[in-house]
């Protein structure tokens, strides 16, 4: 009995300590269950940026209600426009994770921005143009081309001339500036052809300093460019102001006549080009080798070769008048010719920032021979010197001669270029002129800063680097005629 009873105790307590183990069992499987690593909830957040910018968030698998703020920036040249995976054109964004996410950022060149077409009309200027509101309705079918269409190139700080072939009787002209999606501008611009007070221009050609080249100066080469005489031919600038940036830019050419008939519009859409840009193999120093200039098919090439002995002659000549009309004595006092050895080097130079140099380079080793009445020769040009600049220009060359020093005369051509990716085309200007003469002062002239910039290179001229060669071809549209200029790579 006593038995049955300790056996009967000893059951009761292992049933009780078995069931107490798994209850005990059964509350630790819950907490288990409710632990928050085991039950942490994560989404994949992936961050991408095209090329032209970063984002400051990197991709990764965040836990659910992490709150990301992102940023897209740009690299210089660029703009950011939006984010594919999230509706937003904000460079700046928050999101709060609770899905996954795949974010790119969306950056494009300054060049492929829709420009507004109001504020683009308000910050252009047109000489003998003015803004009217409203639009513009054809009612003729006159005709007429835009020879430049093709290689028109725009560049900040500058904008760009068109080039017309219109009939006789053309008046004027009218542009509606629209942007890329085609909604017009509120205004147009209406420009005259014949002024009363301003003549339109056939073609401005900005004086420079000469240039050693076999074009002789920067005058002779753009008159290359500049045959516009006939009534049909009618070219105009279109100027901007500061506020216009790089873009895209969409407009309606119409011409009118001296019956107000209105042409249909010429549709012409331009890009408005930063400075630089282009291959990396332009940056660098070229030198000048070499003109060509091809029409009908015929080459002519001018190489690029130093002054010849005698090629330049400062001449002192005296006259007395006799008894008779036009009776003249003509005595040579003297001459000084440069010595085969007077060197001239060319160099154009292209900068990353889209700065340029254009370097003329005359060195002078030795004294050129003096002949004849040097001493008269001076006299005769001080005395002329008062009344004719040509002289006192002539009579500092003069004192150089008579009190020599070897040097090297640097003209220096300052300026800005301009390269379309699309096109494969630059356009350079120049700003201002410096003339350093590199071993005395007799020769150095305080930098001229035009009030304008000097078109060397129009826009619109192609590049070619084939190697260490670079080609610069200019296309003349009025007489279909090519002008390259060669130049090979000095560093």
């Amino acid at each position: 009995m006593k038995n049955s009873y300790i056996i009967s105790l000893l059951s009761l307590f292992i049933v009780f300590t078995k069931c107490s183990k798994e209850e005990s069992s059964g509350s630790n499987q819950v907490n288990q269950n409710n632990n928050p690593e085991e039950q942490v909830v994560k989404y994949n957040v992936n961050i991408s940026s095209s090329e032209g910018g970063t984002v400051n968030t990197s991709s990764g698998s965040y836990i659910d209600g992490t709150v990301l703020n992102i940023q897209a920036n740009p690299n210089v040249g660029y703009v950011f426009i939006g984010w594919e995976g999230f509706d937003s054109t904000n460079p700046s964004i928050t999101i709060n994770v609770s899905q996954n996410y795949s974010l790119n950022a969306v950056f494009i060149t300054e060049e492929e921005v829709s420009l507004d077409q109001n504020a683009f009309t308000d910050n252009v200027e047109i000489e003998s143009g003015n803004v009217f509101q409203g639009s513009i309705t054809p009612n003729s079918t006159i005709t007429f081309e835009v020879e430049n269409s093709q290689n028109l190139i725009a560049v900040v700080d500058h904008g760009f001339g068109l080039d017309l072939s219109v009939p006789d009787n053309t008046d004027g002209a009218l542009i509606q500036f629209k942007n890329q999606d085609g909604d017009l501008a509120d205004s147009y611009i209406q420009i005259e052809r014949f002024p009363e007070t301003n003549d339109m221009r056939s073609s401005i050609i900005k004086s420079t300093k000469s240039k050693f080249s076999p074009l002789k100066s920067k005058n002779e080469k753009s008159n290359l460019f500049s045959n516009r005489s006939s009534s049909s031919q009618w070219s105009f600038d279109i100027d901007f102001s500061e506020e216009i940036t790089a873009g895209q830019i969409c407009f309606n050419v119409h011409i009118y006549d001296n019956n107000d008939n209105i042409s249909a519009g010429f549709e012409i859409c331009a890009t408005i080009n930063n400075y630089g840009g282009g291959p990396s193999g332009l940056i660098g120093k070229w030198r000048y080798v070499s003109y060509v200039y091809i029409e009908d098919g015929v080459e002519i090439t001018e190489p690029f070769t130093d002054l010849e002995e005698d090629d330049y002659i400062i001449e002192c000549v005296d006259y007395d008048s006799g008894t008779e009309e036009n009776d003249y004595t003509y005595e040579s006092f003297g001459h000084v010719p440069y010595p085969n050895d007077f060197e001239h080097n060319a160099y154009i130079v292209f900068h990353e920032n889209g700065d340029y140099e254009d370097l003329y380079e005359s060195i002078i080793p030795s004294q050129p021979e003096i002949i004849g009445s040097f001493d008269n020769c001076i006299e005769d040009w001080e005395s002329n010197c008062n009344e004719y600049e040509s002289y006192c220009e002539d009579l500092d060359l003069l004192n150089y001669i008579g009190n020599f020093y070897p040097t090297t005369i640097t003209n220096t051509y300052l300026g800005k270029w301009s390269y379309d990716e699309d096109s494969n085309t630059i356009g350079i200007w120049d700003y201002s002129f410096q003339s350093i003469d590199s071993e005395g002062d007799l020769f150095d002239e305080e930098e001229d800063v035009y009030d304008e910039p000097s078109p060397y290179y129009d826009n619109g001229t192609l590049v070619e680097i084939d190697g260490n060669t670079l080609t610069l071809t200019e296309y003349n549209s009025w007489d279909d005629s090519y002008h390259k200029t060669i130049f090979e790579r000095v560093d």
